[in-house]
C-alpha cells in the first residue's frame, strides 16, 4: 500500500540511510526514532504505524549504559522486525545464548527458504548480505526457524502467546533485492 508508514527504531550512531532509501523506493513513508528517545511511548502513540524495524550495531539494546528496552513494546498490537545486533540483543534478553566466532562473516550468501508468506514470489533460495560475529544455532522454545546457513539461524519468528510474532533476520535487508522482497512481503 503506497503511502503506508513504516517505523524504524535506530540503534546506530548515524542514520540507516540505505535502509530508509530502499523503503522509500518501495513507496512507504518512514518514521525514525533514535535509541535515546522514549520509543515505547512513541510507538504506542503512533497508532497508524503498524510495522516497526529495529536496526543498529552501535548500541546494545540491553546494555547497562543504555536505557533498557521496555520488553512490553512487543506486547503492543504492532509487528516488529529485528535485524542483526537487534536480533541478538532480543534473543539474549529472552535467555537464548549467542555463539561467537572470531572472524566476521561479511558478504552475500545464498540460503534455502521454507514455505512462508515472507518468502512468497521468491525461488527456493534467496541471496542475502550478512555481517556479524555472533550467531544462534539449535532449536529454542518460541522460535520458528525459517532458514539456516551452516547451522546458524538466519531468519526466524519469535512467537509468544497473545503477541504478534517478531521477525528476526541475521542479515541486512537493504543490501539485496531478495532482502527487499522479504521486507515488502512482511509489510504486506
Amino acid at each position: 500500500m503506497p503511502g503506508k508508514f513504516i517505523g524504524i527504531i535506530n540503534f546506530n550512531k548515524s542514520s540507516p540511510k540505505q535502509l530508509i532509501q530502499k523503503i522509500i523506493d518501495l513507496q512507504y513513508r518512514i518514521i525514525v526514532i533514535d535509541y535515546d528517545e522514549p520509543y515505547y511511548d512513541l510507538i504506542k502513540s503512533f497508532s497508524h504505524v503498524t510495522h516497526w524495524i529495529l536496526v543498529g550495531d552501535d548500541y546494545h539494546l540491553y546494555s547497562k549504559n543504555m536505557p533498557q528496552l521496555n520488553m512490553d513494546i512487543f506486547t503492543l498490537d504492532k509487528h516488529f522486525l529485528l535485524t542483526s545486533f537487534a536480533m541478538q540483543s532480543f534473543l539474549e534478553q529472552k535467555g537464548i545464548t549467542a555463539e561467537k566466532d572470531d572472524k566476521v562473516y561479511n558478504g552475500e550468501i545464498s540460503i534455502s527458504i521454507t514455505k512462508n508468506d515472507i518468502f512468497d514470489t521468491l525461488s527456493k533460495k534467496i541471496h542475502v548480505y550478512r555481517k556479524h560475529k555472533h550467531f544462534f544455532t539449535g532449536k529454542h522454545d518460541n522460535l520458528e526457524i525459517l532458514n539456516t546457513y551452516k547451522k546458524q539461524i538466519m531468519t526466524a519468528y519469535y512467537k509468544e502467546k497473545e503477541t504478534n510474532p517478531v521477525l528476526l533476520v541475521q542479515w541486512q535487508l537493504e543490501k539485496t533485492t531478495d532482502g527487499m522482497i522479504v521486507l515488502n512481503n512482511w509489510i504486506d
